[in-house]
């Protein structure tokens, strides 16, 4: 993303928390959490794996990330 948008990784880094407020992984684990408890929320009475998909790719993660976004 950087070499696209023409400045070194760690100034994109910068730009990037400065403007969201969080580093880009951080970033994106927030707006999955987010996007599944949505899911959750509008599957209340479906099975959750539709949810469990959104962070397939963070699969070892989730459990975590799930568990801090609850508390």
């Amino acid at each position: 993303m950087a070499s696209v948008a023409g400045c070194s990784v760690r100034h994109l880094l910068r730009e990037f928390q400065q403007t969201k407020g969080h580093i880009p992984m951080r970033y994106v684990q927030m707006q999955r959490m987010e996007r599944a408890k949505d899911m959750l929320v509008q599957q209340e009475n479906r099975s959750p794996a539709s949810p469990l998909n959104v962070a397939s790719d963070m699969s070892s993660t989730f459990p975590r990330l799930s568990k801090k976004q609850l508390e």
